[in-house]
């Protein structure tokens, strides 16, 4: 049986997931019935990461891709310990291309213990950066979805000069990012820390 993963935050990133593991053809989608959130705090660099929870009348857009069984550890291993990789019911996804499936495994990573942003797990302009620009590889509304759908854009700092995200690129869209976010969520990036 076809093997599905589910990108929801850098994963929707061809350039960010190709330096985990190789995936195929992908198609753009939203599921329904999962909340999408900075909601991982992560130790090892001290940040929060976006995460998902089953949410009932909830939804959040992104990619699924298709990925071999033996490609799946890769995943496991990036996503770590503070994520547990689910099966998704193929009935919640609503595809937004032309192009569909009707049957295979859908993973995804969840979130095992939600946390919130704060000063010593902030949000980093680094990893919003990745995961912007993957959406930009669909289009802008669908990354205005994803700002829109994202909940939690608490503690915000701008690593850009020292980035923290350790799949950072120098990506040469940053203002239309900035411009975006100041777009979707002015009052939350105003109070971006500098």
């Amino acid at each position: 049986m076809q093997n599905y993963l589910f990108g929801y935050g850098s994963l929707i990133s061809k350039n960010s997931r190709s330096r985990t593991g190789t995936t195929g053809m992908s198609y753009v989608v939203r599921v329904n019935g999962i909340k999408r959130a900075w909601n991982l705090n992560v130790n090892a660099v001290p940040t929060t990461a976006v995460g998902i929870v089953k949410a009932v009348g909830s939804a959040c857009n992104g990619i699924i891709v298709e990925i071999n069984e033996s490609e799946l550890p890769k995943f496991d291993e990036r996503e770590g310990k503070e994520y547990k990789r689910i099966k998704l019911d193929l009935n919640s996804i609503e595809f937004l291309g032309n192009e569909k499936f009707d049957k295979g495994i859908v993973w995804a990573y969840a979130v095992k213990k939600p946390g919130v942003a704060s000063e010593k797990y902030p949000i980093i302009q680094s990893y919003v950066d990745v995961i912007i620009s993957g959406c930009l590889e669909v289009n802008e509304d669908f990354a205005k979805e994803f700002v829109r759908t994202t909940y939690g854009w608490d503690y915000w700092i701008n690593d850009r000069k020292e980035p923290r995200y350790i799949r950072h690129l120098n990506y040469p869209n940053e203002k239309k990012i900035d411009k975006l976010l100041q777009e979707c969520i002015s009052k939350e990036f105003n109070k971006r820390k500098n």
